[in-house]
């Protein structure tokens, strides 16, 4: 009988942190280079999605967003997004397959018929120069990013582990806010936080995080703002 209770239990929660079908894609740009944000904090990422969110790695460009969507699941209405900007600015940068100049994820690839997103958290430097167009905001008509490049030091195992800790909070804004006010919120939260930690710490190194975490916490812009 306590078994039984339990499995119910497991469903109902599963299906509650899956209720908003959020989907956390993760899209490297010159995989390689070994100093990528996207590759380095992936598989931290990736772990701290396990029950709450599906999540992809994605180094090359699939033909179609509904490449990537499951057959017979429901479409995700919420999507985090670990990326770059594309060098002309019309989407999210993707590695070139073979022969190709440039691949970007723009709106003709995210766009399918008869669904709308809900909402976008686009980890990405300068992601409002993309998503603040008119034709992206007719996509995501909510959308949360940045104004400012997002600078990082993951050369340690520790380095990876304090800005894994704050995109697994931008994970779980996207995936318990009911509202994009309290999304935002949430993830401004999750950069104080870290913050305050690193004040007590006061390491020459943790000075380095403590300023790319101030840059990052004051450029978080969203619709609401443009």
């Amino acid at each position: 009988m306590i078994k039984k209770i339990q499995r119910i239990m497991q469903r109902i929660f599963t299906g509650h942190q899956n209720g908003k079908a959020l989907l956390v894609l993760l899209v490297p740009y010159r995989r390689d280079t070994s100093s990528d944000p996207v590759v380095a904090l992936s598989s931290i990422i990736r772990n701290c999605c396990r029950g709450s969110a599906d999540s992809i790695f994605m180094p090359k460009r699939p033909d179609h967003f509904s490449e990537i969507q499951p057959t017979g699941r429901r479409l995700w209405r919420h999507v985090v997004l670990f990326a770059h900007p594309s060098p002309s600015a019309d989407g999210f940068a993707v590695n070139p397959q073979e022969g190709e100049q440039q691949s970007s994820l723009t709106t003709e690839w995210w766009y399918t018929q008869n669904h709308k997103f809900d909402l976008i958290v686009a980890h990405v430097c300068n992601g409002q120069r993309i998503l603040g167009r008119t034709e992206w905001q007719q996509l995501f008509p909510n959308w949360i990013s940045y104004d400012v490049d997002i600078h990082t030091l993951l050369m340690t195992s520790r380095d990876r582990k304090l800005w894994g800790e704050v995109a697994e909070s931008i994970v779980n804004a996207a995936a318990i806010s009911n509202t994009l006010k309290s999304a935002k919120d949430r993830i401004r939260s999750s950069y104080l936080l870290k913050m305050a930690y690193l004040r007590d710490s006061g390491t020459k190194r943790d000075l380095i995080h403590l300023l790319h975490f101030q840059k990052a916490l004051e450029g978080i812009t969203s619709n609401e703002e443009n």
